[in-house]
């Protein structure tokens, strides 16, 4: 008799989403038995199939666009036998999971940043909120205490084993990069073009990880660097993290916390997406010692508040983008930046233990058992 299925889905935007969800499928598959009972299943396309085709914690991955819910229609012959289905920031299959009777657990890890709560989120049967900075001022403003609800902390995996940093090593993680909602911004070939004599120059071994058809065009681009361009799954770019003396990766809070949790000598690159402007903004405010581009250094750039609507706040953090790599004095300062980041002994710009980045995948991993 086949083995009933826990369905896995996670937004392609970038790699935050299905970055928590494989952290979380790990110990799904090692800690727990519910692979001997359960098939894992993703459905998932672009930088989440990406990602999850390098790990070998899923049975099967399904080819679904999954920014539809008529692109999971279009895949119910593979949606038999489902005992729980895992939504990672992705509510387009709800309609169709409700109307089929099969339990949701929603995790959202942008809840901090939403104009509105999408209606479909009040029907799920969990609802997983990480715990960031800013939930309790959203929270005034969307009541959620009436939502099955579950605040967690971060959904990364502990580092649990001692590392030793190589002091000619320099990691640089653009992410995913490409996403479904927007086109990819000539900014990193920009700062590719200005940092990379300064890089090359200051360390010997040079590695730029990212994703989606991006990293490749770089990779082509950039062939006469010795820089090392690639995509890589998540224990190599781990790995990778662990052994770097200085790590210049952009503002998403996934990479961030990896980050932290390594106390690694960080550089946040400018932001190119409206998540990322917003995470970028939070964590200065909270580690003002940490080094990065801030839009709002300059009158040249328009502001960009919390809560618009994501598509108004991608356009705008767009506009930014423009008027970023079209500014010979913005381009002069980062470069600036960059370097005297490069050249600075590592600081101590964290300030705090480990509290704000104890994982929160265990707890996860227990809301899921209550449905199987």
């Amino acid at each position: 008799m086949a083995k009933k299925k826990i369905c896995f889905t996670a937004e392609s935007f970038g790699f935050g989403p299905i970055s928590t969800t494989l952290n979380l499928l790990k110990v799904l598959k090692q800690e727990t038995d519910l692979s001997k009972k359960y098939t894992f299943t993703l459905f998932g396309n672009h930088t989440s199939k990406q990602l999850a085709k390098t790990c070998d914690y899923i049975d099967e991955i399904i080819e679904c666009d999954t920014s539809t819910t008529m692109g999971f229609q279009k895949c119910e012959e593979y949606m038999k036998d489902i005992q729980l289905f895992i939504c990672n920031t992705n509510p387009a299959p709800i309609p169709l999971l409700k109307q089929k009777g099969i339990p949701i657990v929603y995790i959202d890890l942008l809840f901090w940043m939403w104009d509105y709560l999408d209606d479909h989120l009040r029907h799920v049967d969990r609802y997983i909120i990480e715990n960031f900075v800013e939930i309790e001022e959203q929270k005034k403003r969307i009541p959620i205490d009436n939502l099955p609800l579950k605040i967690v902390n971060p959904l990364i995996e502990e580092e649990k084993s001692s590392f030793e940093e190589d002091s000619s090593f320099l990691f640089i993680s653009f992410g995913g990069i490409d996403n479904i909602f927007s086109k990819t911004p000539p900014l990193l070939d920009k700062l590719l073009d200005r940092a990379l004599p300064l890089m090359t120059k200051e360390f010997k071994k040079v590695i730029v990880a990212g994703g989606g058809k991006t990293i490749g065009n770089l990779k082509k681009k950039y062939s006469n660097y010795p820089v090392e361009f690639g995509f890589y799954g998540r224990s190599a770019f781990q790995e990778y993290l662990n052994r770097a003396a200085k790590c210049i990766v952009n503002a998403g809070l996934i990479t961030f916390y990896e980050c932290c949790i390594r106390k690694k000598d960080l550089f946040l690159l400018p932001s190119f997406n409206y998540s990322q402007y917003q995470q970028f903004k939070i964590i200065q405010k909270k580690f003002p010692s940490l080094p990065g581009w801030d839009y709002s250094c300059s009158s040249l750039f328009a502001p960009v508040p919390m809560y618009l609507p994501e598509v108004e706040g991608l356009r705008r953090v767009s506009q930014n983008v423009e008027m970023f790599i079209s500014d010979e004095d913005a381009l002069e300062a980062w470069t600036h930046q960059v370097k005297s980041f490069l050249l600075e002994p590592k600081r101590n710009w964290l300030g705090y233990g480990n509290s704000i980045i104890q994982s929160g995948i265990l707890e996860v991993v227990e809301e899921i058992k209550k449905f199987v």
